[in-house]
């Protein structure tokens, strides 16, 4: 019986100290882009490689337009750890085609960075997206009554098990 109540109090500990831990947790998506008329990003984010997304679970950032790169940093809630995100690339349809240069998944000072033909290997882009992987250039495109272009994660368990560990 001493046992069982050793065993039980163990895992309420570890327990205790993985919700702590993971309440510490503050996941950013940085990307250094290229976007040279004004808009804005939405990042979503699940907690399920199947779930779908929803507004509660995401995070809006307006990006004025440049012409030289500038960092967008998108925020997830804190304590919250994704294994999927998506990220919408504006609503405005007269946009240029937008340089994506990189794009860095951080976690306090623990980051995992995506350039160049890497950004392919962990995203992928939806049918409103041509992305030339040679200058990194994502044109948005529109059909007669849809613009939803947005690029969205592989699994990221991997990423968090590097960066938070």
């Amino acid at each position: 019986m001493r046992v069982i109540k050793l065993f039980i109090a163990s895992f309420f500990l570890i327990s205790c100290n993985n919700e702590i831990s993971q309440k510490n947790i503050e996941v950013k998506i940085i990307m250094e882009v290229k976007v040279r008329k004004d808009d804005k990003f939405q990042l979503f984010y699940s907690n399920s490689f199947f779930e779908s997304y929803n507004e509660k679970q995401s995070s809006i950032v307006k990006v004025i337009g440049r012409d030289d790169f500038q960092e967008v940093e998108l925020k997830i809630m804190k304590g919250f750890i994704p294994k999927r995100i998506r990220i919408d690339l504006g609503d405005n349809q007269q946009q240029s085609p937008i340089i994506i240069n990189k794009i860095t998944i951080t976690n306090n000072n623990i980051s995992k960075i995506y350039e160049g033909s890497e950004i392919l290997e962990m995203f992928e882009f939806n049918e409103y997206i041509v992305y030339d992987n040679q200058n990194h250039s994502a044109t948005l495109l529109k059909n007669e009554k849809n613009y939803d272009p947005y690029l969205i994660s592989k699994n990221l368990d991997s990423v968090f098990q590097e960066i938070l560990n």
